[in-house]
């Protein structure tokens, strides 16, 4: 999916940000066992990846570099998404 807007993932999936302006990807808010999602900076606009559950220990994290495409992985035993 290609956004170039704030969005909101469901499920796993694949989300192109495609924006010269600042975009946030908020995660899931109720994700499933081993749930994941990718986030490509395609764009130049700045990318956060926001959630009500830490994500690498953190609220916010920042895709710094264009082309840039982490994966996120929901960790239920641990209530925490990862990085990986």
């Amino acid at each position: 999916m290609v956004v170039t807007s704030d969005y909101t993932t469901t499920g796993n999936q694949v989300v192109v940000v495609n924006s010269t302006n600042p975009v946030v990807i908020t995660a899931n808010e109720s994700p499933g066992y081993a749930e994941f999602f990718h986030v490509i900076r395609y764009g130049t606009g700045a990318v956060n990846v926001q959630s009500s559950k830490l994500i690498n220990g953190q609220q916010v994290k920042t895709i710094i570099r264009q082309y840039t495409a982490p994966k996120h992985l929901y960790i239920a035993e641990l209530d925490t998404w990862n990085t990986i």
